[in-house]
């Protein structure tokens, strides 16, 4: 099983969101950033790729975004 995510401590995000760290779920990535536009702390969540071939883990995954939104 995999264990590194796609972005790590320093990476940018979009050329905004500077990650201080990276976490790692069952199914998600989490990275907290500081939003260089916004200046503030924010949390990015991203789908793992290796669930995208699951159509019953993509639609978990936006079940719990539209939960959060």
């Amino acid at each position: 099983m995999e264990t590194t995510t796609r972005y790590t401590k320093g990476d940018k995000i979009g050329g905004r969101f500077e990650v201080y760290k990276s976490l790692k779920g069952g199914m998600g990535e989490v990275y907290i950033c500081i939003d260089h536009k916004d200046n503030i702390p924010v949390a990015l969540k991203s789908f793992q790729a290796r669930h995208f071939l699951s159509q019953n883990h993509r639609d978990i995954f936006h079940s719990e975004v539209r939960n959060w939104i």
